[in-house]
């Protein structure tokens, strides 16, 4: 069972959201209990302790047992992670849904698109794309993924929950969308995401996929 604590969060690292930016509350159809359930595997393989979610709270929405009250209502969906791991302290926050739960899920699908990072060795130093979402370094192979891990990197990057039977034109359009977030424009010429979202679609058979 995943063991973490909430606080209130504490201000906000770079620019927000705009609300009428935010992926709606269908973005996912995942249970709260099945995004704890993912969470807990990707802390699980990077040896965390001390996790923390902060939430947009106070503090009196908080039990003494460090979870929510079931009557709290986090005034903003922003939600920021923190634990200790052996890569060091980490720190992961996302306000791009609308719903906190959401922007807690779209966390651990961008853990597990990063450890699929880590397992085809895409980066020369094991470990280091866990320094952050846009710190990517370079040094990519061309390392194949299998398809669970392609779908994983589509989730991230598309901002929307990729899955096992989505029909050819829903994933034409998530990856269509995960081209665009991680294209090389975007992040200062750095082309490991953009190669990584090219990889992705390959292996699912999305046509023009270079």
């Amino acid at each position: 069972m995943l063991r973490y604590t909430v606080r209130p969060i504490t201000g906000w690292d770079g620019p927000r959201t705009d609300h009428f930016s935010r992926r709606s509350r269908h973005t996912f159809k995942a249970t709260w209990s099945s995004t704890l359930d993912l969470l807990e595997r990707e802390l699980g393989q990077l040896d965390a302790t001390e996790v923390v979610l902060q939430v947009d709270v106070r503090d009196r929405d908080i039990r003494n047992d460090g979870q929510l009250r079931a009557n709290a209502a986090p005034t903003d969906p922003g939600v920021r992670m923190l634990f200790d791991s052996r890569h060091g302290p980490l720190t992961y926050q996302c306000d791009s849904c609308s719903y906190w739960q959401h922007n807690v899920r779209s966390i651990a699908l961008g853990l597990e698109a990063l450890r699929a990072v880590d397992r085809y060795a895409i980066n020369a130093v094991a470990g280091q794309q866990y320094k952050g979402y846009r710190e990517i370094t370079a040094g990519a192979v061309d390392a194949p993924l299998d398809r669970l891990d392609a779908y994983s990197v589509l989730s991230y990057w598309s901002g929307v929950e990729v899955t096992p039977g989505e029909s050819a034109q829903s994933l034409m359009a998530r990856w269509k969308e995960a081209r665009r977030r991680s294209h090389p424009d975007l992040h200062n010429g750095d082309r490991t995401a953009w190669d990584a979202v090219e990889r992705a679609a390959r292996v699912l058979g999305l046509g023009g996929a270079r």
